[in-house]
Parts: C-alpha cells; structure tokens; sequence
C-alpha cells in the first residue's frame, strides 16, 4: 500500500501519521509539503491513499495558501495525466475551511476531518482509512477464466507471480503484480467459474466488480471458431457480444420454432479502436507461437476483432453455426460466458467496468470437435491478455 502526505510541516503531526502507517505495516509513505510535489509525485506514482492538509503553499518557499489542498484535488481531478488515489483523507483545523468544503469531500467520495490537536484524533483517522482501504482496495485488471484447468492453468502461468489469497468465500482468489506501459507497478487479481455458462460467469464478474473495483475486467479462454474466418489457436476479442438463443419459442407450420431477438453489447470503443490496432499490426503473434512448449499448429497465429456470440449449450453441431451466422453474418466465434461477463461489467455500477473477452478458437464447434488444442488456445489466450494490459492499456484514466 503507497501513502502520500502532502502537508507543509513535518510536525507532530506528520510523524504521527507516519509512526501509526509503520505500526500498520505500512512502509511506502511519501511526504510532500507543497502542491507542485504533490502533483508531481502523483503524475509518476500510484498511490492507495493521500492524507491531504487543506493549508498547503503552491510551491517550495511561497506562502501557505488556505484553498490549496482543495486547489490541488480540482487539478488532479480534471487531469488525465494523474492518477487518482484510491482514497483521499482531508484534514484541517479551520473551522471555516471545514465548512466550506465537506460537501464537496462527501459528494467526491472522500473523507474531511477537523483536525482538534490530539494525537489519538489521528490514529483513529488512520484506522478508519486504513480498515476501509483494505475492502475497498482498487485493483487494476480482474482476470477471470471459466474452468479451472487448462484455461486458469494457463493465466497462472503467464509469468506474473501469482499468490493465493486467504480464503474469506466459496471462490480462491490469486493476486499478482506487473509493470504497465509507463514502468508504473500494478496490481491484477485472477479467479474461475465453478461450472461454465452464463449465469455463473455473470454472478462472478458481479462478485469480483463489487470486492476488488478493478479498472479493467478480463475474460481469457477457450471458444469455438467459425470454419473459413478463423484458424485453430487464433486470438477472438469481441467487439460485440449476443445470446444467440435468445427469442421467443413459437409454433409455426413445420412445427416448434425460434423466433431469435437477441440484444447485443458492445464493449467500450476505445479499447475496440485499440483492440483493432493490435490485430491489424499482428503484435506479439510470432513470439507468442514461438515460445508455445508444444506443438502448435503449422499456419501462423493471428489476432481477429469481430462479433461473437454465446450461447447455453456446448456445440459439435455446424448446422447451429449456420443458424448463428444468419442472426450476424460477421460473427467469428461462439462461447458460452462472455455474453453474461459483459451484462454485469453493464450493470453492477453507476458506470460500466471497462471489460475485454480474449478467447482462443480451441475448435469449430462440428462434428470433428475434440480437445487436442485446448492447451494451446488456453496459452494463446492468457498471453495476448498479459501482452495488452502490459503495454497497451491507460490505466490512468
């Protein structure tokens, strides 16, 4: 956990702050005594909590300026270039300063303290901030596969060092660290389905948004490919997503029918726009096929952005392909869980977890399904996930 205190004395105060942080075990703690260090401390570091004095100078050697902490949070806020802390503590000893700016503190989200001099005042803000972060903990990506083997195998071994979690529900969480495009260190956490399908696949993304908040939510896997567009191994990422067997069931003449009415889900059109890049670039491909320790198939591995459709049934059957090809002739592949991933990223907040599905075609869903390249679809899948979140995704915004 990264702490930043941004007050313009090292009183009493601040090594009270520091002290408690420490008997927390917390080490990372930053202090910073004007605005500008604070900005710029924030614009190369992430931080999981600021502690925030009101009463700061703009810079070294200027005069305490008593709108500054609140002056320091508008600029940050409106900057894409800064990232956010995870939480943010304001204190003051001005009865005024208090007044005027609780409500903007409480509509943000953030916390306001009036600060009266006493020292246990301040390690019960620490407790407090420090109880909260920890289930409120931000993380950046939340990966989830929907088996355990060959698809979760796969993402534990994509060369981040993933550990464990305490147990505290009926899932097993894994928690890993990597770098981003900027050097900047990030945290991802990793779960599975218990069963595939898409009601389960949705109760998860909505457990994992509501425990661990992440940035980015990411499906990697298995799918089945259509024959013709696609090759054994080669990377789905879905820019729109449907329920292919959604409608309504109706009598007709030649006797039971389905009227298909399926609504569809786009996913957020900036990752699509660079989704699309990466695709037409073919990044990382060749390396990837390279490194595989097996035999991977004798064509070259590819990277398709296209629509997809899930579905309630595993498919050995082309004639249903073809019936999914009529709802979107463009379709590239089916599956059976991105569809219910997408509808709770849509809905389990005031606004949408940005969501990516990269699944790999492990087969063509006919009559010559078998699981030969499962293993190799699983490996495919998880690394052009890693390869994206690592150099290709904004996670300052």
């Amino acid at each position: 956990m990264n702490v930043l205190i941004v007050d313009d004395q090292y009183d009493h105060k601040v090594q009270s702050i520091a002290k408690k942080l420490k008997t927390l075990g917390i080490e990372k703690v930053k202090h910073v005594l004007n605005a500008r260090d604070a900005y710029d401390e924030l614009a190369s570091n992430k931080f999981d909590l600021m502690i925030l004095d009101l009463q700061i100078p703009e810079c070294f050697g200027e005069d305490v300026d008593i709108n500054g902490g609140v002056q320091l949070l508008n600029l940050i806020s409106s900057d894409d270039h800064v990232e956010m802390p995870s939480s943010i503590v304001g204190i003051t000893s001005h009865q005024e300063s208090y007044e005027v700016n609780i409500y903007k503190f409480v509509e943000q989200g953030w916390t306001l303290h009036l600060f009266d001099g006493e020292i246990d005042f301040i390690n019960n803000i620490i407790d407090n901030c420090f109880k909260r972060s920890k289930v409120e903990q931000k993380f950046d990506v939340a990966f989830i596969t929907a088996l355990r083997h060959t698809e979760f195998d796969a993402l534990l071994n994509n060369g981040m060092s993933w550990t464990e979690l305490p147990r505290d529900d009926c899932n097993k969480y894994y928690i890993a660290k990597f770098n981003d495009r900027d050097g900047v260190e990030r945290t991802a956490v990793a779960t599975y389905c218990p069963t595939m399908g898409m009601p389960v696949s949705a109760a998860i993304s909505m457990k994992v948004i509501h425990k661990f908040n992440p940035k980015l939510l990411i499906m990697t896997g298995i799918a089945a490919g259509v024959e013709g567009k696609v090759n054994l191994g080669d990377v789905l990422i879905p820019n729109l997503i449907w329920d292919w067997g959604s409608g309504k069931i109706t009598d007709s003449e030649n006797g039971t029918a389905l009227l298909f009415d399926p609504e569809t889900i786009t996913i957020n059109e900036q990752l699509a726009t660079e989704m699309k890049d990466i695709a037409s670039k073919g990044l990382y491909v060749e390396r990837i096929r390279r490194d595989f320790q097996g035999n991977p198939p004798a064509h070259s591995l590819a990277i398709h952005v296209g629509p997809i459709a899930s579905g309630a049934s595993v498919l050995a059957d082309s004639k249903t392909i073809d019936l999914i090809k009529e709802q979107k002739r463009s379709v590239i592949g089916v599956e059976m869980e991105a569809y219910g991933v997408l509808v709770a990223s849509k809905l389990c907040g005031s606004e949408p977890t940005k969501t990516l599905i990269i699944k790999s075609v492990c087969d063509f869903a006919n009559a010559r399904k078998n699981d030969d390249w499962q293993k190799y679809s699983a490996y495919t899948s998880t690394l052009v996930a890693t390869r994206i979140i690592e150099n290709h995704i904004n996670f300052r915004k």
